[in-house]
Order: structure tokens, then sequence, then C-alpha cells
């Protein structure tokens, strides 16, 4: 009996006559159908624009057969809608893991005489070739890129993908010298870690054993993330097993690689390590008695001392011994800081460091959320050392301790002896509300109440503030109508803002509603995410067309794993979570049936109902957030101030007009009509920058002034300038331009100075489509399906991602966060290797898809850690799980607002706010009139599920 794959590749010559559109040879009309064939006219849609749609909507396969249909059309589709199809077709394929039928569809594009995408096509077929399993080919076609474009956007990526291949081809000392070439060119490319172990890895498989080793050695020793740590090893291991002596690890070098794991987040391999070589160094300390004060002698908390700067009698032993306090602050072991900071203080309480002592001790024991210790330590130093510099003007401090430990009598007098005597504290309002926050919490009402109608009645920051806690005062005062007063204020002049959202929660918690309710968003997904669902496995598709694909998709010897692949989850045993694949919203919204919505909702107790919201029909409410939030909404809503075609017309007429003095206009254009947004944004943006900054320059328009003068000929950049000065736009048609780009963050930026929404109202259909501007479901394929996956709510995400980036994904900041939602290399290296991604590069996290789906995971855990408390969630996101949960520890019950405004950091304080307030703006516009519910009271949290 012949086997099924020599049946499916005898079944080819017919499947490739079917499949013609997208994989035929160089001429533009498809072949002829095979006998049995459907015509074209019962082929699937047809139309460019409504694939590009699909697409925007994650709808993948929808979108393909949309391309397939219009690719398969001989009349009637003009050459450059044909074009783009087959872009846009290839990227599609590529995202799905077809890289055959993505190779041919980007080949059709690159062979082209002439044509903007021309370029993106020969660098995407080639990373199409590698991942097909054709390393010859794509080296081939990176060398072809790399002449045709020696400027092009695609240069440097195209040199790694080279690189790449030459090493599935075996040809390493070639893949070496290509990966050197690139780290000599970006010698601060957040990737050179990963390159460096790419080479290694290149000089294993070239058989250099000892120069592997080296390389890996070094890796071992000096690296920043953890998982470069655990493949150097390995590596170590394997040229071990190869027969090849590496040298030994010097006890110095150790140290290095102690302070390597400290960095790269590693604390208990990094702590254990510090421990084995002090006990080692100790034990070969001859008999030397140990002096006690040696450990804090050189306590410090500037960065550790080069240990090859280390001469004379600096042995290894005084090193580790006064790098003590380094390594357990920096490896958050506070509660130890604290412990033998105060033990030191109490065995020499005269001696010349015993301040030191006991402000470590202080800090020790308030970062490990001990505050009891802290306090009795504070009062120690204020009381002994009132002039030291450690304790002298603390009373800001003081007070935050004070407020910790409940004791908020004593911490109103810290504030008040800090805002008396600190000219920054009295040209702040912060300390006159802090001390009237604290009068509320030590119960003296009479005393809040004054002073907060004192800061009421002005125009500070801490204004509405003020008028909330006074509203809480004068509840405790039983003065209910000054109260409801106080309350309705706060919404009239905050109505998106924290405040008010908490007294809407507060209420419609009272009121009960169960209609009301159902509306409630609280950061998880509104129904059942992919964690509670069991799904039945996608149904194999019968047609011949979808069986070639799935036979040109086998994995090759030297293939890399497809891009686009999901990571392996895996459950608490380390074992792979099957789970069927995505298939698009259409099909799981089939799957939330009505007879099922109404057995989940007997299941939960309540009476099943009718379909469609109304006011009395909560389950149907329910039911119809639920099958909504499966829709995945458009990035800007149409209206008066966002018109597709208007926007269309002046981006063509603009990247047309301008594409002699940026030839990257007309590419940027096609991009964006693919909808590739991603792709054609920043370059749009790149020119605006340069625009902007020439218009603001005296001496440009000066040079560009002479330069025209002596008659504006032979000079390309005062060419462009001249044009830049010559140009009218204004901040509407800026505005237009970016969203037919499709680049969020500069239609928001756009939309402040151009779009006033101070009287718009959301419920209208006017006012949501202007709203949508500043707020927009930006990048919502990618949003909604991780926010699925990970069980968070997509709207509080995207409020995340307006509070970390303003929706550019390619956004870096100053600390090294990279992309959407601002993910730190260390901290996207832990969640990728939670998630089973052991391919995890740094440089991937400026990808919308791969930014947004390890950051869901890490909110989606946050939230699972503090028990669905979402705005301790995104505190944590700010100021880490750690802080979060020793400020929660002991306030556990009470009241969720005290929590919040009780954080120690401003920033994360702060923070949470703001997130709230777009989340509210966000449940309202998207969540179909929706809501935020916030937590009553504070639960314990768990730090076992995530504590980085």
């Amino acid at each position: 009996m012949p086997r099924p794959r020599a049946l499916l590749l005898a079944a080819l010559p017919i499947a490739l006559l079917i499949l013609a559109p997208p994989t035929a040879g160089a001429g533009d009309d498809p072949l002829p159908l095979a006998p049995g064939a459907p015509t074209v006219d019962a082929l699937p849609g047809g139309d460019l624009d409504r694939a590009v749609e699909l697409f925007g909507r994650g709808e993948l396969r929808a979108a393909r057969y949309e391309l397939e249909g219009l690719l398969a059309r001989r009349r009637g589709v003009g050459a450059s809608t044909r074009v783009r199809a087959r872009f846009l077709l290839g990227w599609i394929h590529a995202q799905l893991g077809n890289h055959q039928l993505a190779s041919a569809s980007f080949y059709r594009v690159r062979k082209l005489d002439e044509h903007p995408l021309k370029e993106p096509a020969a660098f995407f077929e080639a990373r199409a070739d590698l991942n097909r399993g054709h390393p010859r080919t794509s080296i081939a076609e990176c060398g072809t890129y790399r002449e045709t474009w020696p400027e092009g956007s695609w240069f440097d990526e195209c040199l790694l993908v080279e690189a790449d291949s030459h090493v599935a081809l075996g040809n390493h000392r070639t893949a070496i010298d290509m990966y050197e070439d690139f780290l000599e060119s970006h010698p601060d490319d957040q990737r050179s870690e990963t390159i460096q172990l790419r080479i290694a890895q290149a000089l294993e498989g070239a058989g250099k054993h000892e120069a592997a080793a080296r390389r890996y050695r070094a890796l071992y020793i000096s690296h920043r993330l953890p998982m470069t740590a655990r493949l150097a090893t390995e590596g170590l291991e394997r040229v071990r097993a190869a027969g090849v002596e590496v040298a030994d690890v010097s006890e110095r070098q150790l140290y290095a690689r102690a302070c390597s794991l400290r960095e790269a987040g590693q604390f208990d391999e990094s702590w254990g390590l510090y421990c084995e070589l002090l006990d080692r160094a100790e034990a070969a300390a001859e008999g030397a008695e140990a002096d006690p004060d040696a450990a804090d002698a050189g306590a410090t908390t500037e960065p550790p001392v080069d240990p090859d700067a280390i001469e004379g009698d600096a042995s290894l032993q005084g090193l580790l011994r006064a790098e003590r306090h380094e390594f357990l602050w920096r490896n958050r072991r506070f509660s130890e800081v604290g412990d033998e900071r105060a033990w030191a203080y109490q065995r020499a309480p005269d001696a010349s460091g015993a301040a030191e002592h006991l402000y470590w001790a202080v800090q020790g024991y308030a970062k490990a959320g001990r505050w009891d210790d802290a306090v009795k330590w504070q009062e120690v130093g204020l009381e002994r050392f009132p002039r030291s510099r450690r304790f002298a003007r603390t009373w800001e401090r003081s007070s935050k301790i004070y407020a910790a430990a409940g004791e908020f009598t004593k911490a109103r007098e810290a504030t008040l002896e800090w805002h008396r005597h600190s000219s920054r504290a009295r040209r702040s309002s912060k300390g006159r509300f802090f001390a009237a926050y604290y009068a509320y919490r030590a119960k003296d009402y009479e005393t809040a109440a004054e002073e907060l109608s004192e800061l009421a009645s002005g125009r500070s920051r801490y204004r509405v503030g003020a008028l909330y806690w006074r509203n809480r005062t004068y509840q405790r005062l039983k003065r209910w109508r000054e109260a409801r007063d106080d309350r309705r204020q706060v919404i009239e002049e905050a109505p998106d803002g924290w405040y008010a959202t908490v007294i809407r929660s507060e209420q419609r918690r009272k009121e009960s509603d169960p209609a009301t309710m159902a509306l409630a968003r609280d950061g998880r997904w509104p129904g059942r995410s992919r964690r509670e669902m069991e799904l039945p496995a996608a149904p194999a598709s019968t047609a011949l067309a979808d069986a070639v694909a799935r036979a040109w998709a086998v994995p090759r010897a030297g293939t890399r794993a497809p891009d686009a692949a999901l990571p392996v989850e895996r459950d608490s045993d380390g074992r792979p979570v099957v789970r069927p694949p995505f298939d698009g919203w259409s099909r799981l919204e089939s799957l939330l049936s009505e007879e099922e919505a109404a057995e989940a909702a007997v299941a939960s107790g309540e009476a099943p109902g009718e379909a469609g919201p109304s006011a009395e029909d909560p389950v149907a409410t329910r039911r119809s957030v639920e099958l909504g939030a499966l829709t995945v909404p458009p990035v800007w809503e149409r209206g008066e101030h966002y018109d597709p075609e208007r926007g269309r017309k002046l981006w063509a007429d603009f990247s047309e007009t301008n594409a002699e003095h940026w030839p990257q206009l007309p590419m940027a254009y096609e991009l964006s009509r693919c909808g590739l947004g991603e792709l054609a944004g920043p370059i749009l943006a790149r020119v605006y920058e340069e625009v902007r900054d020439v218009r603001r320059s005296s001496r440009r328009r000066s040079r560009v002034a002479r330069w025209r003068s002596r008659g504006g000929e032979g000079d390309p950049q005062m060419a462009r300038w001249a044009a830049i000065l010559d140009m009218e736009f204004r901040a509407w048609e800026w505005r237009e331009m970016f969203a037919a780009a499709g680049y969020p963050a500069s239609v928001s930026a756009f939309s402040l100075d151009s779009v006033s929404l101070g009287r718009m109202d959301r419920s209208s259909d006017e006012g949501r489509a202007a709203w949508t501007l500043r707020f927009p479901a930006a990048y919502s394929p990618h949003v909604w399906q991780a926010s699925w996956e990970h069980d968070v709510d997509p709207l509080l995400l995207l409020s995340l991602m307006r509070a970390e980036s303003l929706y550019k994904h390619d956004a870096v900041s100053r600390a090294g966060a990279l992309g959407l939602i601002q993910v730190m290399p260390t901290t996207g290296n832990k969640v990728a290797a939670l998630m089973g991604d052991e391919d995890f590069r740094v440089d991937r996290l400026l990808e919308p898809a791969v930014n947004i789906r390890l950051g869901a995971f890490y909110l989606g855990r946050l939230m699972d850690r503090f028990e669905g408390q979402f705005p301790l969630a995104v505190g944590s996101y700010n100021g880490g799980p750690h802080n979060v949960g020793r400020w929660l520890r002991p306030k556990v019950g009470i009241p969720f607002p005290e929590m919040v405004e009780e954080i120690q950091f401003d920033e994360t304080r702060n923070y949470i706010k703001r997130v709230v307030e777009y989340y509210t703006v966000y449940a309202e516009l998207y969540g179909q009139g929706g809501w935020v519910l916030l937590p009553e009271e504070t639960l314990q949290d768990d730090p076992s599920v995530i504590n980085f």
C-alpha cells in the first residue's frame, strides 16, 4: 500500500495547477485550472481592501483565501493591486509558517524590473528561503540584496540571514567572519551577546572545539541574559565530552560570573556562588582567624571592584568579604542586610561606622517589608545621630516608614516636619496632601477635613485627590450631603481619573445591578480565555492546496524554527501544554454558540436569557460582552476627523511628490497599502522628524536662503531642506497621513493638537470616532490574541501600551527597555524561558507581535500573583512585584484606595492612576459602554507565581 506522503507527492502536478496564482513562474497570468477545479468565479472574495481588513483583524487564513481569489482573476485586477496582493500573501504565508509559499510570493514581486516593494520582497524572500531549508538560495539572494541596496533598510539584517544560512550549510568559517563583521560595525547592538553565542556554536560546528571552548568560557563568566548563561554552560559540557581540555575557571573569574549572574537577575545562583567562593577562600586562609568587622568595613553601594585591578595584599578573601553587603543587597537578600547591620550596630554602638550600620539596617528591613523593625532602628538613628548625613533631615523617609507600619500619627508629624524644613516640600502641595491624608488614616477626621478643604479650594495637582479624601472624611463624620457634593465634584472635574473610577466602582458595587455589573472590566479577559477553554483541534482541510502547503512546510535539516511560531507553554512539571492552533476569531466565535453560553450561565447559577443585551437580562448582556470581545476592532473609527480615503490621498500625494528627497517614501506607501504599518510608519516618522527639525532651526533656514541666492543647484540636502521649508502641512494633515500609513504613535500625538475632545460625548458615533484617534486599538490583532491566550483584558493591555510607549513599537528607553510595552531584555529573556521560547533574541522585542506576547504573558502572571488585583499587577509592571509585595504585606484587608495612596514610589503610584484612567476610557470606547471595577479591598499575594 503506498504511503500517504507518496500519494501526496504524486498529486503535486495537479496541485501546482490549482495553486498557480500564488506559486507560478514569471508571468502575471495564472496557469489554466485543472479539470474539475472550481471556476475563477467560484473562488473566494478577491478584494485587496477586504483582505487587508481581514489581515488587520488577525484572520490570516481568511485574508489568504481572499488574496488567492484576487490573484486567480484574469481580468479586472490592476498591476499595482496584483503586486500588493502578492506581497501581502507572502507576508501572511510567512506568519503561518508556509515558507515555500511565502518565498514564491515574494519572488514574484522581487523579480519585477522596478517597484517600491522590490527591496523588501528581496529580503523577505531570502529569509523565507532560509526558513524553508534552502540556505544556498538564501545566500545568493542576500548577496544580491546587499549589492543592489547598499544603503537598504534590511542591509544589516540580510548580513545576519546570510551568516545563518552559511551555518546551515556547514560553512562555519564564513559565517563567523560575517558575525564578527556585524559586531565590528555595531558594537553596541542589543544582539551582541546572542551573536557571540552563535559564533561559539559555529566554531563548535566547524570542529574547532578549543576556540569554541574559549568563547563559551568567556560567555559563561560574563553575560547579561539568563539564557546565555545556560547555553554557555551546556556548550562547555559538550566540548568537554568531545575530549577538549577546558581551562579551569579561576576563583576571580568565578567572582566575575557571580556578578554577571546578579546582573542577569539570577539572584539565588549569584548568592550561592558567592557563598561557595567565600567558603573556599576562608578555608584556604591557613587557619587565620576571621575579623568580625571585615564584612562591614568595606561595605559600599558603589559598583563592585574589578577583580583584575586588585593588587598587593588585596586577597580574594578580602574582596569577597568587602563585597558581602553588595551581594546581599543587589541579590535582594534584604532581611539579611537588616539583621547583619543591626547586629553590627549592637556590637559596637559607639564605633565610627555605627550610623552607617543603622542606616543599612533601616534600609534592609524596609526593603524586606519588616516595617516594625525599620521603625525601631530609624528612631534609634534619629535619636543617636541627628546630625549624621544618614539621619539628618530624613523626615520624608521617616513618614513613609511610619505609614507602612501603620503608625499614621507619627507619619503625619514627620510629614509636617518635612514640609516645614524643606524648601522643596514647601513649594509643593505633596507634603500638605499627605499630612492631611495621614490625619484621616489616624482617625483625626476634623483635622483632616480642615486641611483637605484648604487643598480642595486651590488649584494644585492634588485638588481632586483632596476632594475625594474629604468625601471619605465627611462620610466618617456622617456629613452625608457634603460627602455627596464632593463625589459629584470629583466626577465632574476628572470624569476619567483614578478617583472618579474609585467612586463609580464603589457606587455600582453597592447598587449590585446585574446588567450593570455584566459590563464591568476587571483586568481579565471578558469571558472564557484560552486558559479556561478546552478547544477542539482545528479540522484538517481536505483541499489539495492546503495539503501541498503542509507538505512544503515540513521542516528540513538546517531549517530554523519559523519566526512567527508561538512559544511552547509548559505546565507546572515543565511538560509542553498541547493546544490547538489559533484559527482566527471567526471560528472561535462560532464555537461560543448561544447554547454554550447558556450552559455556562446555568453552570454558574445564573438563569439563561434571550440573545441580545438588555437591562432585564444580565446574562444576555454578559454573553454579548463575551462575544463582542472576540471582534477585533479597527485601529480607528471613521468620522469627521478620520476619513481613510482623504488620508490615503494625502499620503499618496506626499510620497509621490517627495520621493526625490526621500526615496523610501514610495516603499512606505506601498507597505501601508498592504496593511503593514509597522514597517511603513517608522519611515514616515523619520521624515517628519527631519521636517520638524529643519523648520525649527534658524541656522538651517539661513543656509537654505544662501543656497537659493547662489542659484539653488547641486546640493541634494539643501534641495530637501528647501522643500521642507516650502511645505504647508497642518497638524490634521500629518495626522491623516500617519493614519493612512498605519502608525498609531504619531496619530495619537497629532490628535492632541488637532482634535478637541473636551466636549465630545463618547457615547455618540462622532465623539467615539474622534476619541479613538487619541486612544486607538493599536496593533489589535496581536493584542487580542495575546490577551485571550493569557487571560488579560486587551483594553488593559492597550492602556499599559499607551502609558509605556504611546504605541511606538520601536521605542527604546534610557534604561534599555524595548518596544510597545517596554520590556527589559533581562525580563524578556526570563519570560521567554518560562514560555519555552529557546530562540529568544533581544532585537525581537521591537517586533509588535513578540513584544505584546511577552508583555501579556508577564502581566497575566502578575495578575495571578496578586489574585486578580489588576492595579497592583500594573504597579508591579512599573515598580517590580517584590516592591509591591512588601508594601502590600502589612496592608492586607484594607480598602483598596488606601493601599494605592500609600505606595511609596511616587512614580509607581502615579503610574497606576494613569493606567486606570486610560483603562476607563478604553472600556467605554471599546467595551460596549463598559466601566472599570476596582478591587474593594486588598488580598494577599503569592510571590511563588512570579517575582521578577
